[in-house]
């Protein structure tokens, strides 16, 4: 019995270990009209595409992990248009100030010209390979193709 209780409080504390451990994060980053974009109409219905594109952005306020800022990213995404609206799934990569990258996966969705969604880190580079954690997005896009997002979210780095 005694070591079912020893069990419970160990499991309780790396809980609270790991709580603990989330660090808040926030920031800003402007996204050029992309660089590369291919577009695919379905054919059953007007406006009815798959859409790829690929991008580059430059944070207007950076992101900052462990002490290094984010500096630049490279956003690969996928989207589904529907007339005005859209479903979009991808990948980020950010690098870092210390030349370390972070991988992100996003998923949101589109309605005139705002994007919505959520973020989650699936990994990284050098400090930043055991890194957890995920948050919101929220886009504006611009007349000139460009977009401004808002990040939020939190995250750990494991430590070994």
């Amino acid at each position: 019995m005694r070591a079912k209780g020893t069990l419970l409080v160990l499991v309780c504390l790396s809980l609270a270990t790991t709580a603990r451990g989330q660090t808040k994060v926030s920031g800003t980053v402007h996204c050029d009209k992309p660089s590369d974009q291919q577009s695919f109409a379905v054919g059953d219905r007007p406006n009815h595409s798959f859409m790829i594109t690929k991008g580059a952005c430059t944070w207007t306020k950076p992101v900052e992990l462990d002490g290094v800022q984010t500096k630049t990213t490279t956003i690969t995404q996928f989207i589904e248009v529907r007339g005005n609206q859209g479903r979009g799934q991808g990948y980020v990569v950010d690098t870092l100030a210390n030349g370390d990258k972070t991988f992100v996966r996003i998923q949101g969705h589109q309605m005139q010209g705002m994007v919505e969604g959520k973020w989650t880190y699936t990994g990284g580079t050098g400090k930043f390979s055991g890194i957890k954690g995920s948050g919101t997005h929220k886009c504006t896009g611009k007349g000139d193709g460009s977009s401004d997002c808002e990040v939020e979210g939190e995250y750990s780095v494991s430590t070994k």
